[in-house]
């Protein structure tokens, strides 16, 4: 359960990256 988690966090924190630098690109 512990790694599961920690992977969804990982997964998770990429994203929240992925979508500030699109919205950086953007301005």
């Amino acid at each position: 359960m512990d790694k599961e988690n920690k992977h969804a966090n990982l997964v998770l924190e990429a994203i929240r990256d992925d979508r500030l630098r699109q919205y950086e690109r953007k301005r």
